[in-house]
């Protein structure tokens, strides 16, 4: 990711990585692909989802706030 665009993260698999190739994923799909996981939604039908460097598909859980600090859902 460049320096002017933000970066997004998961801590799915206990470890947290960063996210690139956002895109939102539909509510249905997410909650079943990550039962249980809130993620941060794109809007009322689409929650966020991304690639990790490996290219593992992840939810995006957390999110950096204006003052840089990491939030999560």
């Amino acid at each position: 990711m460049t320096a002017d665009t933000e970066h997004y993260f998961s801590d799915f698999n206990g470890a947290l990585e960063e996210l690139d190739q956002l895109f939102p994923m539909p509510v249905k799909e997410f909650e079943q692909r990550w039962p249980g996981v809130r993620g941060f939604r794109n809007d009322c039908s689409r929650k966020w989802a991304g690639r990790s460097e490996s290219g593992e598909l992840l939810p995006v859980t957390h999110k950096p706030t204006q003052s840089g600090r990491l939030t999560s859902e």
